[in-house]
């Protein structure tokens, strides 16, 4: 016995699950960058539409609760399905 395990019948080439953890790393990547770069444009957003501080940070509490309450609804649904 050599101690190793029987690749024979393995398939070639790269894992799937592979290719599954790179698309969920770069979609992440995207929406956390989108979500969280929110104070880097909020200047040119207050000046561009005459916004107050109060009223442009209200549009990131906003879209962190949606961000929250689709979660509520898609994490029991992606343990269904």
């Amino acid at each position: 016995m050599s101690g190793g395990f029987d690749t024979a019948g393995a398939p070639r080439g790269l894992f799937r699950g592979w290719w599954v953890v790179t698309g969920a790393f770069v979609v992440h990547g995207f929406s956390f960058g989108a979500v969280y770069s929110f104070g880097a444009f909020l200047p040119s957003l207050e000046q561009t539409f005459g916004l107050s501080r109060t009223e442009s940070g209200s549009m990131f509490s906003a879209a962190g609760g949606l961000y929250f309450l689709l979660g509520l609804v898609s994490g029991p649904l992606a343990d269904r399905f």
